[in-house]
């Protein structure tokens, strides 16, 4: 069985403690990434601006690979999430939307992805 090895401090940073993770209890608690991507984009004004939404947007999406075209000004990013759909191995990406719902406070409230049409 493969087991990962976890060293954290506790919070008064006292001591060290160590406990063994077991990989089959980590897969079993989380959704499956690997078929489940896509592309976002989002321009360069927003990500110099909007430092708050943008760590809850990359909360619920992992880049993999990140272009930039300087003509649009925009950011491509094309990731996995477990908010898109599953994708065959062999699909295209599709593209998504990214939808912020903000508080009455302008806080965000939530994020989700919404698949373009075609």
């Amino acid at each position: 069985m493969s087991e990962l090895e976890y060293t954290g401090a506790c919070d008064t940073g006292e001591f060290m403690r160590q406990r063994v993770i077991h990989k089959k209890d980590m897969e079993s608690k989380r959704v499956s990434m690997k078929k489940r991507k896509g592309i976002i984009k989002i321009s360069a004004e927003f990500i110099r601006d909007d430092s708050e939404i943008l760590l809850s947007v990359f909360g619920k999406f992992i880049p993999i690979k990140i272009d930039y075209d300087d003509f649009k000004q925009e950011f491509t990013y094309l990731g996995r999430s477990p908010l898109f759909d599953e994708i065959e191995e062999v699909a295209p990406y599709p593209e998504y939307l990214v939808v912020i719902t903000s508080k009455q406070d302008g806080s965000v409230e939530k994020v989700e992805f919404k698949r373009a049409s075609l």
